[in-house]
């Protein structure tokens, strides 16, 4: 059930400041906050759709009708509104909170659910009564009793009040006051001595050592409370509670017995009933994702370790489906405490036998958080994290498994397997590693923004985000009233870019995925489904923000997604064909529209005097690393402004490693990049017959994409006149960018002769490796002859290229010269930094944050 939010619109209309949201939880309680996700109670439950301690279950479970519960410590009420609701007419909740700003909220939260047995008291409990500091903390929850406080507030004891109050029967007393429980037990040693009341108490503060001997004089144990059975285990002061634990309970000797009978003690003499060996056919065949994999799953081995292993995911899917409040089973909490203790128990043996794929790690971390191992379910999947770089490779499903979090469950695979995978992965890591997104660290919030409008992401964190984007993050003001919109702070950009399926994309998904991971932007990329290059197509599924469409199915579905409001820009990737210039078209003006030229689609529609069909009116900025390509749109179109942009070069970023795939073979010449005519094979290999040496050397045409049958007869007939037969070979194979280093590698020299900027890519990785590398220096564009942008970039990066109109000139190819190999070391390393990721991405993201700041 998604949280349900109540703002006030009434109050809008009559011209009023909104000041509250209604968050109705799933237990069915209205909890009024202001509307401040700055703030961490109105964050969390829009987020979770209830608070995020384990320890409310425990009170949701024990309380009853009738009973009288007293909170100290109240905060917006998340305890004491479920708890007034639960005591009914019959029972009573005392909630005591001195901060001016929750006090008002729970209030408003108590006329909301027509709670008469809440008394709110605006008092701090201290070991005292008087007058304490009182310390204001940048959100309600945190604020406390301090020296350093600069406002004051009234304290009195619990025994004061308790007495004045006539000694009402108090059953449960929570105390959470950051850090200062102690003292407010020592007020309360005559209520504590005559009501023996069940405690809970915070122990986020690391202060058990303050209270832990004189509740143990006053003949009370602490435990520990395991959400997925529901039991109460013995809390051990020597090992400590884990990291995540919030709370402890406190329970007299005088109930402990009454505990037991209850159920609430784990009793390891009860035995369940015997587990089905296929119950984990018959319930994961239930789930709406795992029809893919059940079929391989059907097939797996049988060997010692697998049958082990499947044993414990039926022990663990029979756990799970025990109701521990249900009545009419005997000790239920016990059973499925049994069943949960014999699942962890094979898996971790199998895990530190090395038995760690993917099933075994997710249905581990699954069974570890539900005994409330949540440190060590972390620490477990981080160990996947890490080993499968944030579920991008190495995802090991073999076997059937439980996915970590119980939430996902129903999530079905909307994209593929892999991408799901991935998906779930991140979202367990972010769901499991902070009590709630709130309290993340950087990277983690780097993550959840990545999956943003992820189809996989499950649906409570889908809602919370688009809520928190078309809510919280786009305020709309209007003489300071926000119009039914919650005031946020103005957002880093978001950027949609639109893309092809070519080479260059996959640099630009993995230049997208590194400055999400590294920055406060938001970048998407949507790259259009057909292949420019047959036999190839982009890797996704290690980038979360990368979505593959149809322009013929989903062109509206992107136009709209790009005029969302929360968007700052679009950004279009080479503009060559019409399904492009037509969404250009459908946004307008509505939207900055950025176009990163790639050259052919700057250059065709000059040649073919074509430039007013271009929709150069909506483009707003232009991106570029070539000035000349920046001063002939200036020319042709009008002046936009300008940014510097460079795709990392595939090869040059990640681990470099560089294999020669010719060794030992003869002396290699390749020419050109494409099959494309514009390549100008033909006068260039007329040039190379007129070399005195080229039977030393064997010419490799590499024509996987653009190669026409027509221009092939042509160059056909050209190498029979030239007699080079068995000196040219066409490469028509599709080399990976990721693989072009190392057929560079092989060669001794490259050679291109585009009349324009062309073939960068395979220059600088042909210069990185150090090899003669040949481009025109001068180009013909519409009969103007002009510097190549492509020599004027190479040269400012203090690279050396070869003049192609001087190549006429060497009367042998052994005559042309080398470049310089002194310091060949550092000379790439510089190489590196200046064609990698990091470089790309601070161009990309000084140029995004420049719009959006203007």
């Amino acid at each position: 059930m998604e949280a349900i939010i109540d703002i006030n619109m009434e109050q809008v209309k009559n011209g009023k400041k909104v000041d509250k949201i209604s968050i109705e939880c799933f237990d069915g309680i209205t909890i009024c906050t202001p509307p401040d996700i700055e703030m961490l109670t109105p964050y969390v439950l829009l987020e979770q759709n209830e608070w995020y301690e384990n320890e409310l279950d425990f009170i949701r479970d024990y309380l009853k009708p009738g009973m009288n519960f007293v909170d100290i410590g109240t905060g917006f009420g998340v305890y004491a509104l479920p708890a007034a609701n639960l005591t009914g007419k019959e029972g009573k909740v005392y909630s005591f909170e001195p901060g001016n700003v929750a006090k008002k909220y729970l209030e408003m939260s108590k006329l909301e659910n027509d709670l008469e047995n809440l008394e709110i008291i605006g008092k701090a409990v201290w070991e005292k009564a008087g007058k304490q500091k009182w310390k204001i903390a940048e959100t309600p929850e945190f604020n406390k009793l301090d020296e350093t406080g600069e406002e004051e507030v009234q304290t009195i004891t619990l025994d004061g009040w308790w007495m004045f109050e006539g000694e009402p029967k108090i059953d449960i007393l929570k105390i959470d006051v950051n850090g200062a429980e102690a003292e407010v037990l020592k007020g309360a040693l005559d209520l504590l001595e005559s009501e023996s009341p069940v405690l809970l108490i915070s122990i986020a503060e690391k202060n058990v050592d303050f209270f832990a001997d004189a509740l143990k004089d006053h003949g009370y144990t602490l435990y520990e409370y395991i959400p997925g059975p529901g039991i109460l285990v013995d809390y051990n002061i020597e090992v400590g509670a884990g990291p995540y634990r919030q709370n402890l309970v406190g329970i007299p000797e005088s109930k402990i017995e009454d505990f037991r009978k209850a159920g609430w003690m784990h009793d390891e003499s009860v035995k369940p009933k015997e587990v089905k060996k296929d119950l984990w056919k018959t319930e994961l065949s239930k789930l709406p994702w795992t029809q893919v994999l059940m079929k391989q799953w059907e097939n797996h081995g049988e060997s010692e370790g697998i049958m082990s292993y499947l044993q414990a995911l039926n022990y663990l899917i029979s756990a799970e489906q025990i109701d521990i409040t249900d009545s009419e089973l005997h000790q239920p909490r016990s059973k499925k405490a049994v069943l949960l203790l014999k699942t962890a128990q094979i898996l971790i043996q199998l895990y530190n036998q090395g038995a760690n794929s993917t099933s075994v790690t997710f249905t581990l971390v699954r069974t570890l958080n539900a005994l409330g191992k949540r440190g060590q379910a972390v620490e477990v999947m981080q160990k996947l994290i890490e080993t499968t770089k944030f579920g991008q490779e190495n995802m090991d499903v073999d076997l059937p498994f439980m996915l970590p979090i119980q939430d996902q469950d129903n999530n079905p695979i909307k994209t593929d397997l892999p991408k799901w995978l991935m998906v779930k992965t991140v979202e367990a890591w972010i769901l499991l590693k902070d009590m709630s997104t709130y309290l993340s660290g950087k990277q983690e919030r780097k993550l959840l923004e990545v999956l943003e409008g992820n189809p996989e992401l499950i649906t409570r964190l889908k809602d919370f985000l688009k809520l928190k984007e078309e809510r919280f993050s786009k305020a709309e003001f209007n003489n300071g009233v926000i119009n039914g919109i919650i005031k946020a702070k103005k957002s880093c950009p978001k950027v949609i870019h639109i893309c092809f399926n070519h080479i260059y994309a996959q640099s630009l998904s993995d230049l997208i995925e590194h400055v999400n991971l590294n920055s406060d932007q938001q970048h998407m990329i949507y790259i259009e489904t057909h292949r420019a290059i047959p036999n190839y197509s982009v890797e996704i599924n290690n980038n979360p923000a990368a979505t593959l469409f149809n322009f013929q199915k989903n062109i509206e579905c992107i136009a709209q997604e790009c005029l969302k409001e929360h968007i700052d820009m679009v950004m279009f990737h080479g503009i060559f064909f019409d399904w492009q210039k037509k969404l250009i078209n459908t946004i307008g003006d509505k939207k900055h529209i950025g176009w990163f030229m790639w050259g052919g689609d700057l250059y065709n529609p000059i040649k073919a005097n074509e430039t007013v069909a271009f929709p150069d009116h909506y483009i707003n900025s232009i991106h570029s690393a070539f000035q000349g390509d920046k001063d002939l749109y200036k020319l042709h179109y009008q002046e936009k402004p300008e940014f510097d942009f460079v795709y990392p070069i595939p090869g040059l970023y990640g681990k470099v490693e560089v294999t020669d795939n010719n060794p030992g073979g003869k002396k290699r010449i390749i020419v050109g990049n494409s099959g494309d005519e514009s390549n100008e094979h033909i006068s260039i290999l007329k040039q190379l017959a007129a070399k005195e040496d080229l039977v030393d050397y064997e010419i490799v045409l590499p024509v996987a994409y653009n190669f026409s049958k027509a221009y092939k007869q042509k160059l056909v007939e050209t190498i029979k006149f030239l007699k080079f037969e068995n000196s040219v070979e066409f490469h028509t194979e599709f080399i990976a960018p990721s693989e072009y280093l190392n057929f560079l590698a092989g060669a001794d020299m490259i050679i291109t002769a585009h009349n324009r900027q062309q073939s960068m890519g395979n220059l600088i990785m042909s210069l990185y490796l150090n090899k003669p590398s040949f481009l025109r220096r001068m180009v013909k564009i519409n009969g103007d002859v002009k510097e190549n942008p492509g020599w004027g970039f190479l040269l400012k990066n203090d690279l050396q290229p070869l003049d192609y109109q001087s190549f006429d000139s060497y009367k042998s190819l052994s005559d042309i010269p080398k470049p310089s190999t002194d310091e060949l070391e550092d000379y790439q390393k510089t190489f590196l930094q200046k064609f990698g990721l990091k470089n790309s991405a601070e161009l990309l993201k000084t140029s995004c944050s420049q719009i959006v700041k203007n």
